[in-house]
């Protein structure tokens, strides 16, 4: 509740101030950060609107793809260009190792041909990039204002509510029927 407190306090935001879609196939919600920064200020935001949300851990093809078409359209300040069409994503160079911000193993990864591209936090490509879906991590991003980009937080459902909504749809088609 703290934390929940101190992100209205340090960014002025709540959960309701995001717009939020859930992906069906994992039933984790995503949205994108409402500020433009760095990595560690989209992190920062995501962190300060509940200390469990995240940047996004990407786990599979279909998660990266859905990502990639839910960022379409989504540019960095002040480029506009389909070059820029990124967001940020919870994979950092840490201690030697690419580590996910959310502590959970790296399974999966999409990285683009000329990865890491001199940078050590990573960015997915949108599908308005010339190469849609690829992650990259780039210094420009990182260290140029006119770079910085938004994140993708994601919010994992408790257990309990995944049983929650199960139950309920076992009910309404019972009810159907």
């Amino acid at each position: 509740m703290f934390l929940m407190m101190m992100c209205s306090v340090v960014y002025g935001y709540t959960y309701s101030d995001y717009t939020w879609i859930n992906n069906p196939a994992n039933g984790h919600q995503y949205a994108l950060t409402l500020n433009f920064g760095t990595w560690e200020q989209a992190e920062a935001e995501a962190q300060a609107l509940n200390p469990s949300y995240n940047l996004v851990t990407i786990d599979s093809a279909e998660e990266n793809s859905f990502l990639s078409n839910f960022i379409r359209g989504v540019r960095t300040r002040n480029h506009f260009d389909p070059g820029n069409n990124i967001a940020w994503i919870g994979l950092e160079f840490d201690s030697g190792t690419w580590k996910w911000a959310s502590g959970e193993t790296v399974t999966y990864t999409n990285y683009y041909p000329s990865w890491p591209e001199g940078g050590i936090k990573a960015y997915i490509m949108g599908n308005d990039h010339p190469s849609p879906g690829k992650w990259s991590a780039n210094y420009m991003h990182e260290s140029i204002p006119e770079y910085n980009a938004r994140g993708i937080i994601e919010v994992i459902p408790e257990p309990a509510t995944l049983l929650l909504l199960g139950l309920g749809g076992m009910i309404l088609r019972k009810r159907k029927a």
